[in-house]
């Protein structure tokens, strides 16, 4: 085939890739996501995290962090402890409550507590039963209240929202429509100031803001770089040239990001101003020699001008090419790093880097014959103005080293303490909202202070819990300390007297919905935890708190272990871990793109040389950073990296046309004048295109990319002083150092020194980066209804005693055991139960009663310390019997009312049932899967499910009969959502032994069985 055919063939094929790769990025670049987490900059693992985890697991913490809607009245002498405004306070709670994507709201009005008299202990809403005249005095004295759901002052009131969503996309959504629905439900009358923060809500602000981000520096890019292409040059088809290239350069790259399924991050916020001054570079270094080969070969067609672009691109592969490469190996290198963000952004803009070379390559080859680069006078000149910085080589070297070294030792004054919740813009409403709540809620950032006392029980002792609430107060005066919880906090102080009393609060707390004292005291008795939340303050000043902490805890019990976790230390901890990383390890970059430049130039001394004045920049940086005192933060430390790879692009094309003129005119002498006259002005030209596209990130919203871009305008200028000042001013003075013939043979048989050489690099580049269906309807019903029925005659009974013992078993393995006796009765009205601990010890004699008629439920206590039996109202006893996963329909799953029942399937010995519940008798469930044995017509398996998510399994093991029932002796609860379990072992089970309503009575109480 003809050359020419060869030419028109290869040059459709590239257009048609180009068009493709465009028109495939177009569409792929609408689903491009934005994200932000805080979590993205931990490592994946580590002690910190482990500790962490292995905390949220002992104390069943919540995992995922709430929204902080903060609701101000707009007059200081307003308070919301009116009923007018408690009332509209419940109605913004409930309101927000039923909001999709939210699993849990918390507020004054709905917050559990109990309140104790003489006659009843009621637990509830306490704003449902205090009278509205006590509600002020009330709520001062609650530690567990000022500055957490109100403020000191009275007049602002916290709204905790927790999300069941956990996407960037979805907390945005989630975050408008909050602010929506309180729009709405508040009374317009109130005027009420709402702001919404929290880390959910910077989170989604966040993610948000970066969406703006990237429009704003893909326009500014593109404005910027072509207004550079009309300085340099006069005619309009570099201009053109520029505008196609990076519309192209930039949509690729995020077509492909989005094909990928990597979100945009805060990180990735510079990889519009990367890819841009990446093509720019690439064209201003190709431009320079395509002006200079059409006026010296004159081309007359455009064939001629096709071959004449082959011939100069092949010229310059390596060039172009080892250019990109090290750019990219200062961010690839980052990929070592632990921690994920980190080593996604490396990987992420390294192939960007080189994907933007390869494109280049074929834009070039394509629209390179229709550019006449018809450079502005002074661009066409040589570099004559860095002749006299010649003459002056010594003072130059001096000077540079000198300042070099002074700045480098400055590395032990840097500044690593930086805040959490300033990366959002200081004006942006999420900030303020954060900062304002950090201010009135007592801080924002938690932490888990843990004390392991010697031995289980020990936080029953009244002089515990006593030296524990000394120091809560002594922690509470530490300035970083915003807040303080402890299980103090949860008993009266009438009842921290007598260890009887204490234990009875505990297992008054056990029979609610959900035991706050397991979020405070581990299941064994042995450990508490302190729930802290801190300011958000530079990590130095909270690190000062923190050590004074740990020498109050110390002095109060000394010996007792004590541990540090939560969000406060570990984002702190790791970041600075992280930016001390990113700092002090930018050799790695040096030491592989030397490797790298002394296999390309087969040369140690040429790649040595290469990396002097590549020491520069970082040096200069951290003087910039120490004199200043910037907070270094990781994405700050990355500039070092980043600086590097960026610098080593002007060194490598100094010295590649020194060693191109070395080898094209056989000179022995060192021609670095000549060199320095032919690639001055294109190197100028580079940093200035680099200064210039950086410059953008001073108009970025985030404070962090305003930092970035200010300290790599540093290191640009850092690396130009490098490259054309001190290297020039070096070689003059010792030019053998790159006097080596050797480094100068070529092989006899290699025609073209770049394909050798391409073989290197790609070796080098190589090795080092390297349900089962449902049954149809009809008859299936009927057969349901008619198991359930014979399953009920097999349980049914008038009355059942029985010994139970409970085995509780933690997620973490942790186990405690609580025993009791058990009567029941069935009525014409409903049913009756006494229940009365047998063991542990310290609960033994405690008994309660409960009665239920219809959908009322009655209950009463009797408390030994007092001897006094008291009523319970609200909401007590809707949770897990003594703190255990088991509920009352456990023990009889078919007495479950249902809405629907149908047959699922048959297998040998059983049958699968679905019961779609009534919500309000089965805990919220949907729906359970009931497997019942056949012939016999037992419940063996119970499978609870909310939605499609199983929530709870229950088998029943061992059956018995007494007096014709079949009674399980072994029930096993599992749940699978915070993975605790519950053995019940049943014995000296007695079915219809003649008990009578006169046992169940509140004189019956305080009897012995």
């Amino acid at each position: 085939m003809k050359l020419p055919v060869i030419v028109k063939i290869s040059v459709a094929l590239c257009l048609a890739l180009i068009a493709s790769l465009g028109v495939m990025s177009i569409i792929k670049v609408q689903d491009l996501q934005t994200q932000y987490s805080f979590r993205d900059f931990f490592p994946r693992e580590h002690s910190l995290l482990d500790l962490d985890q292995e905390i949220t697991s002992k104390y069943q913490l919540e995992e995922s962090s709430s929204f902080l809607v903060a609701l101000t009245l707009p007059s200081r002498n307003q308070t919301w402890l009116i009923p007018s405004r408690v009332e509209a306070l419940r109605k913004a709670t409930d309101a927000l409550a039923q909001v999709p994507g939210v699993a849990k709201v918390t507020s004054l009005t709905n917050l559990e507590m109990a309140l104790q008299n003489k006659k009843e202990i009621e637990i509830g809403p306490i704003f449902e039963s205090l009278p509205p005249k006590q509600w002020k005095p009330w709520v001062r004295e609650q530690t567990l209240l000022k500055s957490q759901l109100i403020s000191e002052d009275l007049r602002s009131a916290m709204i905790l929202v927790e999300p069941s969503v956990s996407g960037t996309h979805e907390l945005q959504e989630l975050s408008i429509e909050l602010s929506a629905v309180l729009s709405r439900t508040l009374p317009k009358k109130l005027d009420t100031i709402v702001e919404i923060g929290g880390t959910p809500a910077v989170k989604a602000q966040m993610s948000a803001q970066l969406g703006s981000e990237l429009q704003k520096f893909l326009v500014v890019s593109l404005i910027l770089f072509c207004a550079l292409m009309f300085f340099f040059y006069k005619r309009g088809s570099p201009l053109v040239l520029t505008l196609v290239g990076l519309t192209l350069t930039n949509l690729t790259c995020l077509g492909g990001l989005a094909a990928a399924n990597i979100s945009f991050s805060v990180l990735l916020s510079t990889l519009p101003i990367i890819v841009s001054t990446t093509f720019i570079s690439l064209i201003l270094h190709t431009l320079h020699p395509w002006g200079e080969s059409l006026g010296k070969h004159r081309p007359a067609t455009w064939l001629d001008r096709q071959i004449l672009t082959f011939r100069m691109l092949k010229e310059m592969f390596l060039a172009n090419l080892l250019g990109s490469i090290t750019t990219a190996i200062g961010f690839l290198t980052l990929s070592w790093t632990i921690i994920p963000a980190i080593q996604k952004y490396a990987w992420t803009v390294g192939a960007t880097v080189l994907w933007t070379w390869a494109l280049g390559q074929l834009i070039l080859y394509v629209a390179l014959p229709w550019i006449n680069p018809e450079a502005r006078r002074w661009n066409q000149a040589r570099a004559t103005w860095i002749l006299p910085l010649m003459k002056l080589s010594i003072p130059i070297v001096s000077l540079v080293i000198a300042i070099s070294i002074v700045s480098g030792a400055t590395i032990t004054k840097l500044n690593f303490s930086s805040r959490l919740f300033d990366d959002l813009p200081s004006k942006d409403p999420v900030r303020a909202a954060t900062e304002n709540i950090d201010a009135k809620f007592g801080g924002t950032l938690p932490l888990n202070f843990t004390i392991a006392g010697p031995n289980e029980n020990v936080w029953k002792d009244p002089e515990h819990l006593k030296k524990l609430e000394e120091l809560s107060i002594r922690f509470r005066e530490l300035p970083a300390v915003g807040s303080v919880m402890s299980v103090v906090d949860f008993i009266p102080a009438s009842s921290r007297t007598q260890a009887g009393a204490i234990s009875e609060q505990y297992f008054l707390y056990s029979m609610a919905a959900k035991n706050p004292l397991a979020n405070f005291v581990s299941s064994d008795g042995r450990e508490i935890r302190m729930a802290l939340r801190m300011r958000d303050m530079p990590s130095n000043k909270l690190a000062n708190s923190r050590s004074q902490m740990m020498r109050l805890a110390q002095r109060a019990f000394p010996g007792y272990q004590l541990q540090e976790s939560g969000p406060a230390i570990i984002s702190h901890s790791l970041n600075q871990a992280l930016a001390k990383e990113l700092v002090y390890g930018f050799w790695h970059s040096l030491a592989i793109i030397g490797v790298l430049l002394a296999l390309v130039f087969r040369s140690v001394r040429w790649a040595l040389v290469a990396c002097l004045p590549n020491f520069i920049p970082p040096a200069i940086l951290m003087g910039a950073l120490a004199v200043s005192q910037t907070p270094v933060k990781p994405g700050i430390a990355l500039v070092f990296s980043i600086a590097l790879g960026l610098a080593f692009n002007n060194t490598v094309y100094l010295l590649s046309r020194l060693r191109h003129i070395q080898k094209t005119t056989g000179m022995k002498k060192l021609p670095l004048r000549r060199a320095l006259l032919l690639e001055g002005n294109p190197c100028l030209s580079e940093s200035f295109v680099l200064f210039v596209g950086f410059l953008a990130f001073l108009l970025s919203q985030f404070e962090l990319n305003q930092t970035f871009g200010v300290f790599m305008l540093v290191s640009i200028f850092a690396g130009f002083v490098g490259d054309l000042v001190f290297l020039p001013a070096l070689l003059r003075e010792f030019p053998h150092w790159l006097h080596d013939q050797r480094g100068l043979e070529l092989p006899a048989k290699v025609r073209h020194p770049f394909t050798s050489k391409m073989m290197w690099i790609l070796a080098f580049s190589a090795a080092m980066l390297t349900p089962h269906s449902l049954q149809a309807a009809g008859d299936s019903a009927k057969e349901a209804q008619a198991l359930l029925q014979k399953a009920r005659k097999n349980l049914e009974s008038k009355s059942d005693q029985a010994t139970v013992i409970l085995k509780i078993i933690e997620k973490s393995g942790d186990t405690k055991v609580r025993e009791m006796e058990l009567k029941s009765l069935q009525t014409a009205k409903g049913g009756k139960a006494l229940v009365r601990i047998q063991s542990p010890a310290d609960v033994k004699g405690t008994a309660l009663l409960a009665e239920l008629e219809g959908t009322e439920q009655k209950q009463w206590i009797y408390l030994p310390s007092s001897k006094q039996v008291r009523r319970i109202s609200g909401a007590a006893g809707q949770g897990g019997i003594l703190g255990s996963e088991l509920n009352t329909q456990d023990l009889n799953p078919v007495a479950i009312k249902s809405a629907q029942a149908r047959l699922l399937d048959r297998a040998k010995g059983s049958a699968r049932l679905q019961i779609d519940t009534k919500a309000s008798g089965a805990a919220g469930y949907t729906h359970l899967i009931l497997t019942l044995s056949e012939p016999e017509g037992l419940p063996l398996k119970a499978e609870y499910f909310k939605g499609k998510t199983l929530a709870k399994t229950v088998d029943f093991l061992n059956y018995m009969q007494s007096n014709g029932v079949s009674r399980a002796q072994l029930i096993k609860v599992f749940n699978p959502i915070n993975k605790r379990g519950t053995d019940v072992e049943l014995k000296n089970i007695k079915v219809n032994s003649g008990l009578k309503e006169k046992d169940f009575t509140v004189d019956a109480l305080k009897d012995d069985f």
